[in-house]
Formats: C-alpha cells, sequence, structure tokens
C-alpha cells in the first residue's frame, strides 16, 4: 500500500482500523508524583499509554503527541514526545515561570485514542501547581516495611534568575509531615519517618491522621536533610510535609511539599492448607496472605480501587521420572480481607504431591513494576498426599462370554480423578519415584459363599500408569455348582475404593473335559470325540460357547498298547493337539505303525501342571501338562474327589457290531 498519497489523518485512521480492536490505543495517561513543583527547577511527568480505562494493561504501538498547558510553562526539551514501537511510555520535563496553576493537556496525538488524556494528579484532573519556594522530596515505589533513604531539600527562586538556592542552610528546622491514603483510600498504619509514626501519638499501630508528626530535620549548607520512610501496609501513599516561618526573618514563610509513592508486599505466604489424604480432583483450600519484609501481614491488600489479587499455581514435588504426569490444575483467591484470601475450590487431577504457587496477578502491584510471589515449598512443606478418587474395575472373561470356575480371568483396575481421568501417577514402575500405588486387594461385594476367590491381590508393582493388571480366580467348593455372577471391589490401603462405580459382574461356570472311546479300521487315523460340559445346575450339558480351549498334544498320554490278541506289541501311533469349537473337538490318533496292525490303547489328558496325568489309567506315562486344572472332574471310579483327568480307549482293527449295521431304513409316522 502506498501511503504517501494520504494525509497524516487518514493514516492515523487507517491505522487504527487495521488494529484489533483488543491492541488499539484507549488514552494516554499524565502520570506524576504529587502533580507539584517548584518554579525554579524543572518537574518531570511521565506520559503512559493505555489498553483500557484503568491503564491495567499498555499500549506499545507507538505513539507521537504535544503537551500543552493552559498557561505560561516552559519545556526544557521541548514539548513534542514520542513513545518508540515496543514501548508503552515516556517522560517529558516542565518548568512553571510563575507560581501558579495550570491544566495539562495532550494535543496532536498520533494515532488518534478513543477518549482524552487522564492524569494521576491534580483537582481538578491534570491541575499541575507551582511555587516559588518549597520542600522537594521523592520517595520511591519500594517494597513494604523496607526502610527508605529520603533527602528532603529545601530550596526557593533565585532572586535574580530562575534557577534554586537554598531556602535555608546549616540549620535544624522542625517540618511537619502528614501521610494520606491514596489507594486504597483508608489505612489502618501510619507512615513512619526516622522512626516516628506519622500521627498524634506516634503509634505505630494507628492509622495516618490530619496532625501528622512534627520531625526535627539537620539541613546541611545545600539545604538539604536526610531520614528515613517506611510503611508496613501496601498501597499508594501521599506524603505532604509543610514549614511555617517564626521570627522576624520568616514571618509569613510557608513551604509545603508533596509526595507519592507505591509500598508493594514483599511475598505471599500459604496457611490453613488442607491436610492429610486428599481425593484427586476433589476441592482442597488453602489461604494466601500478602506480607511485608518484616514477614506481617498486609491489611490493605485486595482492597485497592481496582482490587489487585494473586494467581495460584502450582509445582509437582513428587513423583518425578519420565512417567510423571502434571495432570490439571484449577482455582483461585477469593476476596482479600485484612491481608489474606482463601481459595477454598483448588483441585489437582493427579496423584502424589505438590507445591502451591502465588503470584500477584497483574504482575506489576499499582503499576510500580513491583511484584510479589510466594510458595508453600519455601515453608519447606508440601501439599498432599494426592490419592486416586477412586477405582474402575474391568474383568475380561477368560472364555469368550465366561470363565471357568478355577480358570485365571484378566482384571484391571484403575485408578480415577473426580473427573474421572486416569491418575497416571498412581504409578509402581520404575517410570516414577517414589511409588505412589498401593497394593489393591480383591473382595466379593456381596460374597457368593460357593468358593474361594485366588489371585485377590494386584501389586504396587503391577500399576503402570494409573492402571494395575492382575489374573485371579474363583474356585467353587464344589463341582456341581450351577453358573454364578461374579462382582469384585477393589480396595487399597488409603481406602480408596470402586464402590459406586464400575464393578462389572462375570459369568462363571462350572466345567469339565469328557473324552470318548472310539473305534475304527486298522489302516486308518481314528478320531475321539473331546467335549467341554458345565453344570447347569441340574446336569452337565455341552458348553457350547467353549470356543477357546485349546490342548497341547504334549498332554495327551498313551499308553498300554495292545494286538488284537490282547498281548503287549510294538505297534504305535501319535496324537493331535485339540482345539474346541462350540464345546466339540477331536483328538487324532494317526494310523498304527506298522502299517494295517490292529492297536488298542488307553488315553488320557493331563490337565495338570506335572509331568503326570491324573486319570484312573494304572500306567502314566511322562506328558507336559496342560495346565487346565478347572476342567478336571470325577472321571472314572477310582476317586471320588472331582480332580481326575479326563480318560478314554482307542481301539484299530474293529469295527461297529452287527446291530449296527443296515441296508435300508426308513421312518415311519
Amino acid at each position: 500500500v502506498y501511503l504517501g498519497a494520504l494525509t497524516q489523518p487518514e493514516v492515523d485512521e487507517l491505522y487504527k482500523e487495521t488494529q484489533p480492536c483488543s491492541t488499539a490505543l484507549h488514552h494516554l495517561e499524565i502520570v506524576h508524583g504529587s502533580g507539584s513543583g517548584l518554579t525554579c527547577t524543572p518537574s518531570t511527568v511521565t506520559v503512559r499509554a493505555c489498553l483500557d480505562a484503568a491503564c491495567s494493561s499498555l499500549y506499545t504501538g507507538g505513539v507521537s503527541g504535544t503537551l500543552a498547558a493552559s498557561g505560561a510553562m516552559n519545556w526544557p526539551d521541548g514539548a513534542a514526545y514520542s513513545i518508540p514501537l515496543g514501548s508503552s511510555s515516556t517522560t517529558v520535563r516542565l518548568q512553571a515561570p510563575a507560581a501558579g496553576t495550570v491544566l495539562l493537556d495532550i494535543v496532536g496525538v498520533s494515532p488518534t485514542p478513543t477518549v482524552a488524556e487522564s492524569c494521576n494528579f491534580g483537582s481538578p484532573a491534570c491541575t499541575f501547581s507551582s511555587a516559588d519556594s518549597g520542600l522537594l522530596f521523592n520517595v520511591l515505589h519500594h517494597v513494604s516495611a523496607v526502610s527508605q533513604a529520603v533527602t528532603v531539600s529545601a530550596l526557593r527562586k533565585s532572586d535574580n534568575a530562575l534557577a534554586c538556592v537554598p531556602a535555608f542552610a546549616s540549620a535544624s528546622k522542625r517540618v511537619n509531615f502528614k501521610c494520606a491514603y491514596a489507594n486504597p483510600a483508608s489505612g489502618t498504619l501510619p507512615v513512619q519517618m526516622g522512626g516516628a509514626a506519622l500521627n498524634a501519638a506516634n503509634n505505630a499501630a494507628a492509622a495516618c491522621d490530619g496532625a501528622g508528626r512534627n520531625l526535627i530535620l539537620d539541613f546541611n549548607a545545600s539545604g538539604v536533610a536526610s531520614t528515613t520512610v517506611a510503611y508496613a501496609d501496601v498501597g499508594q501513599i501521599t506524603l505532604n510535609a509543610s514549614y511555617s516561618g517564626s521570627g522576624a526573618a520568616e514571618a509569613g514563610l510557608v513551604m509545603t511539599g508533596t509526595d507519592s509513592f507505591i509500598a508493594a508486599p514483599a511475598s505471599f505466604t500459604f496457611s490453613a492448607v488442607t491436610a492429610g489424604l486428599i481425593k484427586a480432583g476433589d476441592p482442597f483450600s488453602a489461604t494466601v496472605t500478602a506480607r511485608n519484609n518484616a514477614g506481617a501481614a498486609t491489611p490493605n491488600f485486595g482492597r485497592e480501587s481496582l482490587p489487585e489479587g494473586v494467581a495460584i499455581a502450582f509445582t509437582r514435588f513428587q513423583p518425578t521420572g519420565a512417567g510423571a504426569s502434571n495432570g490439571s490444575f484449577s482455582g483461585g483467591a477469593g476476596a482479600f480481607s485484612g491481608g489474606s484470601a482463601t481459595a477454598s475450590s483448588l483441585r489437582w487431577t493427579e496423584v502424589g504431591t505438590l507445591d502451591l504457587n502465588a503470584s500477584l496477578a497483574s504482575g506489576s502491584y499499582l503499576g510500580s513494576g513491583l511484584s510479589a510471589t510466594g510458595s508453600t515449598g519455601a515453608a519447606g512443606s508440601v501439599v498432599g498426599r494426592f490419592i486416586p478418587h477412586h477405582f474402575d474395575v474391568a474383568a475380561t472373561s477368560a472364555c469368550g462370554a465366561f470363565s471357568y470356575a478355577g480358570q485365571p480371568f484378566s482384571l484391571q483396575v484403575t485408578a480415577r480423578s473426580a473427573s474421572n481421568t486416569v491418575t497416571v501417577n498412581y504409578d509402581g514402575s520404575t517410570a516414577t519415584s517414589p511409588s505412589f500405588a498401593r497394593a489393591v486387594t480383591l473382595v466379593e461385594p456381596a460374597p457368593l459363599g460357593l468358593g474361594t476367590l485366588i489371585g485377590g491381590t494386584v501389586a504396587a508393582t503391577a500399576f503402570v500408569a494409573g492402571v494395575g493388571s492382575g489374573s485371579p480366580s474363583y474356585a467353587f467348593s464344589s463341582k456341581t455348582t450351577a453358573p454364578q455372577s461374579l462382582v469384585l471391589r477393589a480396595t487399597d490401603s488409603d481406602a480408596v475404593s470402586s464402590i459406586g462405580y464400575a464393578e462389572p459382574g462375570m459369568t462363571l461356570r462350572s466345567g469339565r473335559l469328557r473324552l470318548a472311546n472310539a473305534f475304527g479300521q486298522a489302516s486308518a487315523p481314528l478320531q475321539l470325540p473331546v467335549l467341554a460340559e458345565y453344570w447347569s445346575a441340574s446336569s452337565w450339558v455341552l458348553n457350547s460357547a467353549d470356543s477357546c480351549t485349546t490342548l497341547p498334544v504334549a498332554s495327551v498320554a498313551l499308553s498300554n498298547p495292545r494286538s488284537p490278541a490282547g498281548g503287549a506289541t510294538s505297534a504305535s501311533t501319535t496324537a493331535s493337539a485339540i482345539s474346541l469349537s462350540g464345546g466339540n473337538g477331536l483328538l487324532t490318533l494317526s494310523a498304527p505303525s506298522p502299517a494295517g496292525t490292529g492297536l488298542s490303547l488307553d488315553l488320557a489328558v493331563n490337565l495338570g501342571s506335572t509331568t503326570s496325568d491324573q486319570s484312573c489309567n494304572a500306567v502314566r506315562p511322562s506328558t507336559t501338562g496342560a495346565a487346565r486344572p478347572w476342567l478336571r472332574a470325577q472321571n472314572g471310579a477310582c476317586a471320588a474327589t472331582a480332580d481326575r483327568d479326563p480318560a478314554a480307549r482307542a481301539s484299530f482293527g474293529i469295527y461297529s457290531p452287527e446291530t449296527r449295521k443296515t441296508v435300508h431304513a426308513r421312518e415311519l409316522f
């Protein structure tokens, strides 16, 4: 865009229109400590660019303009000013040639502000007063209760020039000082000068009053005296000094001076922090106090015309490590009273311990450039321990829609916050330190009373990023137990529980595995039916829901081989692995070797974990157990207990009996 053809007002308007609303120049503010000065020396004012009416946010887009006065005014460096891009303020010197008052103004501002300028002095606003003699002093902005060295100069206009000379020199004078509250407009503590409280009673615990305090100041040959200023509270304070002459030489002489300063808090401290165990995501509270440099509360904090406040944040103290999470932190302090405020709805969504941190919300107390911070860690204490709000339990059936009684199933316990997020710091792995996970006990909220829960503990070390895994099982005392629904509840040593949260039920079936005898020709493989059954409450029925059971070939025991004549034989066969579908499966034996040899033998499936099966077969060759003991039952008459392995007989070279051979069959109805 070529701007050379545009007038300056058009450029200004174009510039303003291209700025986001939130960054447009609102107004300019003229700032001075007292709004008064001497005719014999220049005073300095600050021109500040503001983004809002309170000037709590500053404009840094670059501003230019000119200061003007309603009466005579000298501008030692010129009345024009420029605030460069990236800055928000500049200074301008001015000096009135004669005692009196003038109204200051700003003209020719570019870019054009939304509203007219404002001033922090004068009544009416922007009234600047000048005198031919007076007391000059400047108290810098400082931290509350920090003593400030201050020089007081007694000056008057020279008789022959517009310059200052000492009003009196090498003399001790009684000067009255008064303090007044500017922001907040009232207070409870006085300013102390030279160690004396500026009130009639010289009471350090009483407020500023109209009497103030007379101080003896020793002025040197240059008309300069030294003293100290301290204020134990915070806010903007105005100091007024006055001297009334006496005797023939000073009859009618009145000298005054004024200055304002800001005292900011030194720090913030925490107290009354919720103690003990805190559930993640539940509200907890803490009290924040603004304090001075001596550690005392500053009751005026938060009473400013635009109340100052604190921002509360946190630092995770523990756990540390690559797996540790900061989670989410929220909440803030309420209104301040007596220098303190309570934050009653702080929340942290994680597990562990933390430090609370407080900082001045505005970042600059009353625009002084001074800030303050504080932390629970500064007192050597931390907040918490934070623990999970609750557990969710998830059980995965071991075999489709059910688990066999005694069969381990997969279970997960998830630690969660009040907002249901996973508390990943509830971790027992090496990814965090120290471990904040606890061993979790599994119990039945409504006990079945029909057996025993095995593996009812999830170890602390089993928790990774808030999720712990276990493999419990529930064994029925009686094999003939009807299907049940098992519900498990998780509780740790801190009483964190899954009560009222996810505790799903899981179907348990009492099961058994059966092998059936089989016979067939000597030259072909032979298949033996394998069935999974469960107790229905009245009988054993096919477990058609079982399509998960598998048995390795190493678990099949082949023994006692016999020839067709009943004698021992060296003929052999090999077995297959077994996989069930819909509760049915087949155990396949290869055709005997040598080929065409008749053969009968005993079979058993080792469902245990040892090398020997527990079938009723007399001979038990070594096998590798299938580790499926929940499918054992009372198989055969060798034992009355339900811990026997299934067994059967296979016969090669034997055909079906004549009664099973038919040529034709017809059904009549």
